[in-house]
């Protein structure tokens, strides 16, 4: 009989095609309406080769054909890609990090020219779909071109045989939750890898290839089940579908007998399995570049600031508040946390931040002082300081023997600095206060100056012609504005005179002035 194919969609429950190509299903069983096994005859009206007069299926009495071409037409007008897929849902969904057996057999048309070699499988969570059905380009919408990459692919060259069915395997290891299997040619960067002699249909230029599809299985292998990389402290957890008993090793020491082997990843290494009929081994990368600290717990003295900032660059990173700045300046006391991400691992460090007061209540002695005998100064400061004086003295006792400002550096047991200045200064310096009017018939009767802490004094008044109206040398002496038993006139008068104060070594100060009489 001819050959009689139908679209696989239209008569298969569990295959589909994903793109508008039109895939073809054969059938062994020529008494039913779907019958028909490719014959000897050319496609696409190209001149007759020798072909063999049927295709038999590798495995029971099915097998599916798919169209592999590209064209250019003559004009360099138009370029044409036409490329068949066929597409189907595992019995169950593949288990995350267990290894599988991809395989299916191709044979290539005794009656094409072209032989490819990019023939593969993409294995994906959800179903492959390509259409454009109101393109203008027809049948140029029908490849995948380079949006998928296929994880099994034939690695053999060209599949050029018509004689024998070539067998294209692999190992897939599961994401976890993959669905889907799609079948067909798969592009790669670059142009179609094909061997052929050009073919001229029409107008046309071009290469055809067609491939028969058959005996597709999918199967788990024994062995590890586990993860390839994980991230640094992850929980990682090895179980095998091996049988019998078991041991576990990492670089060749046993590490456990038990059927699963659970661990948090610390270092890179070889993971093994033996069981009672056969191994397996499993080198996991453990992923570090995520690991950063900002540092162990921490304070910043008072009135200061905190500088937090990650042991190493970083490409992706987030502070607690949302921010991505490299570093912070801190102020405030409180909980602080870096998270850093690398690929799908993530690390975060924490740290507190507390605030230490800087020294309180340093004086224990009033720095002033009044000594009469010896004029210096004991100023005593809280011992529970270290001190480092403009001196280079470090004692918490310092004595000075004369008035003013000392400069003193402080730090607490947290090394929180202070610099102050000790100030010293006697409260019995002579002072003196010399009123400027009297009245002998009043209120004020005596002029004298007003003193505190003066050990002599002695002065003189002056009236406006420079005569000599009154003296004193002593403390506490005073003019009552007579001469002779008779006030004298009202006016102006000029006073001078020295004073010493109380404290050994006081020097004498002068002193001067007016006061006005009144009668």
């Amino acid at each position: 009989k001819g050959q009689l194919t139908i679209g696989i969609e239209k008569i298969l429950n569990s295959w589909i095609a994903p793109t508008d190509g039109t895939p073809d299903y054969y059938h062994y069983d020529v008494n039913s309406n779907i019958n028909g096994l490719p014959i000897n005859y050319s496609l696409l009206n190209t001149p007759l080769k020798d072909c063999k007069n049927f295709i038999i299926p590798k495995t029971g009495k099915a097998l599916v054909g798919m169209a592999i071409c590209n064209y250019n037409s003559t004009s360099g007008k138009r370029f044409v890609k036409y490329q068949e897929y066929i597409q189907t849902r595992f019995l169950s969904d593949l288990r995350k990090n267990e290894k599988y057996r991809i395989s299916f057999y191709v044979l290539k048309h005794d009656c094409t020219f072209m032989s490819v070699s990019d023939i593969g499988a993409y294995i994906s969570k959800d179903p492959v779909r390509q259409y454009y059905p109101n393109s203008f380009e027809y049948p140029n919408w029908s490849s995948f071109e380079q949006n998928y990459i296929p994880q099994i692919l034939n690695s053999s060259g060209p599949l050029s045989d018509t004689l024998n069915w070539q067998l294209i395997t692999g190992t897939y290891k599961a994401k976890g939750g993959e669905q889907w299997i799609t079948l067909g040619h798969f592009d790669l960067p670059g142009e179609m890898r094909y061997e052929s002699d050009s073919i001229v249909q029409g107008n046309s230029v071009g290469h055809y290839a067609y491939y028969f599809l058959d005996d597709v299985s999918a199967y788990p292998v024994a062995g590890i089940i586990g993860p390839d990389t994980v991230c640094l402290n992850e929980n990682v957890s090895l179980y095998t579908n091996l049988t019998g008993s078991y041991k576990w090793f990492l670089n060749g020491k046993l590490i456990s007998n038990d059927s699963n082997y659970n661990f948090i990843a610390k270092v890179s290494g070889m993971y093994s399995v033996n069981s009672s009929n056969a191994s397996d081994s499993l080198y996991i990368y453990v992923n570090r570049s995520a690991l950063t600290t900002i540092g162990p717990d921490s304070f910043f003295c008072e009135k200061s600031s905190f500088i937090l900032k990650a042991d190493r660059p970083l490409s992706s990173f987030t502070w607690e508040d949302g921010s991505s700045d490299t570093q912070r300046i801190i102020k405030k006391p409180g909980s602080y946390s870096l998270t850093s991400v690398s690929g799908s691992c993530s690390f975060s460090d924490t740290l507190v931040l507390l605030e230490m007061p800087l020294a309180k209540n340093i004086l224990l002695q009033n720095s002033d002082f009044c000594d009469t005998s010896v004029p210096y100064c004991t100023v005593s400061l809280s011992p529970e300081y270290k001190y480092r004086w403009y001196d280079k003295d470090t004692s918490s006792t310092k004595t000075f023997i004369k008035e003013g400002c000392f400069s003193v550096t402080i730090k607490t047991d947290a090394n929180c600095i202070l610099q102050e200045d000790v100030c010293t200064g006697s409260f019995c310096k002579a002072v003196i206060n010399v009123p400027n009017a009297f009245a002998p018939s009043g209120i004020n009767t005596v002029f004298k100056p007003v003193t505190e802490y003066i050990k002599t004094i002695s002065w003189t008044v002056y009236n406006r012609w420079g005569e000599k109206v009154f003296s004193a040398d002593k403390v506490g002496e005073g003019w009552d504005g007579k001469i002779n038993g008779e006030i004298c006139e009202q006016g102006i008068y000029i006073y001078t005179g020295h004073y010493r104060g109380i404290i050994t070594n006081a020097t004498d100060i002068n002193f001067k002035g007016s006061v006005l009489l009144l009668r």
